[in-house]
């Protein structure tokens, strides 16, 4: 019982998400509107900004979004490309994500310490 009245508020909230968003882009493109395209973006917003509750998504949509729109006035169709070259290079330097290092700024010492040995010397 509870499970259908969390879906059925859940749906009605998505309902009134999306004729407010109707409105506020004085009309509905299937390709902008339904594309797979805002999915990738929340789980880029997610993994850029870390996996803190709320705050690493914050942190992520703002960092994305600014250097998005940026590279787009500079660059024309080349912001998707800097998005997804941003979101290999924090995914690989900082793997907790964005968050995580702004709450925790000892483990940035640390990473640069170890981005910083070189290897062994190998015959």
């Amino acid at each position: 019982m509870y499970k259908a009245i969390a879906m059925s508020i859940s749906g009605a909230i998505a309902a009134v998400s999306g004729s407010l968003y109707a409105v506020y882009a004085f009309n509905i493109n299937p390709e902008r509107t339904f594309s797979p395209l805002l999915s990738v973006y929340g789980l880029i917003y997610s993994l850029i900004g870390g996996l803190y509750p709320i705050e690493g998504s914050i942190i992520g949509a703002i960092v994305v979004t600014i250097i998005e729109r940026f590279v787009a006035d500079y660059a024309g169709g080349w912001s998707l490309v800097f998005v997804g070259v941003l979101f290999i290079t924090i995914v690989l330097t900082m793997p907790h994500g964005m968050a995580y290092y702004i709450w925790n700024p000892s483990t940035i010492k640390n990473t640069l310490k170890v981005l910083k040995k070189k290897p062994p010397y190998r015959r």
